[in-house]
C-alpha cells in the first residue's frame, strides 16, 4: 500500500513539473510570437516611411557653398556664426540682438553668415535650408529661436506657413531629407576648424569659441583699423 502511495506521488511530481515546462514552452512560443509581431509592423512602418517619402532633390555644389547672409558683400568684416536652433546659448545672442547691435554700430562694414552646427536639432536646421531656398531663411531663423526648443517636424512646418513659405515646396524638400547633406557639410566644415560647440564664430578668419562678445568686437575693431 504505501509504495503504490510512493509511486503516486512520484507520478503526481512527474505530472506537475511535466505541466510547469509546458507552460513555460508556451510562454517563450508566445513572446517569440509577440516580438515577431511587433518586428513585423516596425519594419513594415519603416519601409512604408521610405516608399512614402518624396525623393529629394540633388543639392549642387554652388548651393552647398552658398550661405544665408545679411549686410554688404564688400564689406570689410565677415562673422559667420556655427549654430544651432535648439542652442540655448545661441538663442540668448538671438533674445539681446547683438547682429542687430553690431549692424547699428558698424553699418555696412560688417556682415553675417550663418552656417548650421547641427549639435541638437539636425531637422530643424535642414528646415532653415529650405526656407532659405525660398529666401526666406532669415524670417524662419527669427520664428524658429522665438518658439525653440519646440522642432518637431509638425512644428516646422507650421512655421513655415506662419512666414507665408510655399508650402508644398516646403513639404518635398523638409520631408524628402534635401538638405540633410547641406547641414552635414556645413557641420563638418565646423568640425574642421576645429569648432565643436554651438554657439561658435569665425570673424574674417580667426575662431571665437562661445558667445564671447568682447572677443568679436575686438575682432571687428581690429579689422576696421587695420584698412585704414
Amino acid at each position: 500500500m504505501a509504495k503504490r502511495r510512493n509511486n503516486s506521488r512520484r507520478s503526481s511530481s512527474r505530472d506537475r513539473i511535466k505541466l510547469r515546462r509546458e507552460s513555460a514552452k508556451n510562454r517563450t512560443r508566445l513572446i517569440q510570437i509577440v516580438i515577431g509581431l511587433i518586428a513585423v509592423v516596425i519594419v513594415s512602418s519603416y519601409a512604408y516611411s521610405i516608399i512614402s517619402r518624396p525623393e529629394a532633390i540633388p543639392v549642387s555644389q554652388a548651393r552647398l557653398e552658398d550661405f544665408p547672409s545679411k549686410g554688404s558683400p564688400d564689406a570689410l568684416v565677415t562673422i559667420t556664426e556655427f549654430g544651432d536652433f535648439a542652442c540655448p546659448i545661441c538663442r540668448i545672442a538671438y533674445k539681446e540682438g547683438f547682429f542687430d547691435q553690431l549692424f547699428a554700430t558698424y553699418g555696412d562694414k560688417i556682415r553675417i553668415e550663418w552656417r548650421d552646427l547641427p549639435v541638437y536639432t539636425p531637422k530643424a536646421a535642414q528646415a532653415g535650408q529650405c526656407a532659405y531656398d525660398q529666401d526666406r531663411f532669415w524670417e524662419f531663423h527669427d520664428i524658429a529661436f522665438e518658439n525653440a526648443p519646440n522642432f518637431s517636424v509638425s512644428d516646422l512646418k507650421n512655421y513655415a506657413s506662419q512666414i507665408g513659405l510655399d508650402m508644398e515646396q516646403f513639404n518635398q524638400c523638409l520631408d524628402s531629407g534635401q538638405h540633410a547633406v547641406t547641414v552635414s557639410t556645413n557641420g563638418q566644415a565646423a568640425n574642421g576648424m576645429g569648432l565643436r560647440g554651438t554657439p561658435s564664430y569665425v570673424v574674417n578668419g580667426t575662431s571665437v569659441i562661445g558667445y564671447d562678445k568682447v572677443a568679436i568686437i575686438n575682432l571687428i575693431e581690429a579689422a576696421i583699423a587695420a584698412s585704414k
